[in-house]
């Protein structure tokens, strides 16, 4: 979700890949995008709706609900060995 809303971000504030950030001419939105993460990261529950919502309040870019992740699963514990049972298991 977080990629998708950075392509939708860049395709509407187009600028040369080696630009400064934040640009001068999109200065304003790029600090919002920026605010956007922060509060993401810091929130880290998050749901899709919650990315959404903020994406569509503070940028105006609409998401489309494709996904059931949540902000919060890649805060968890990392997860082992789920493969095993299914590659190269009783080898």
């Amino acid at each position: 979700m977080v990629n998708e809303l950075t392509e939708a971000y860049f395709q509407r504030y187009p600028r040369a890949f080696d630009s400064a950030w934040p640009s001068t001419e999109h200065r304003q939105s790029d600090l919002q995008l920026r605010a956007l993460f922060e509060q993401l990261a810091a929130s880290k529950g998050a749901t899709l709706k919650d990315v959404q919502k903020m994406a569509k309040d503070k940028l105006d870019i609409a998401l489309e609900d494709t996904t059931t992740w949540t902000f919060s699963d890649f805060f968890g514990p990392k997860k082992t060995a789920q493969m095993s049972s299914v590659v190269g298991a009783g080898m």
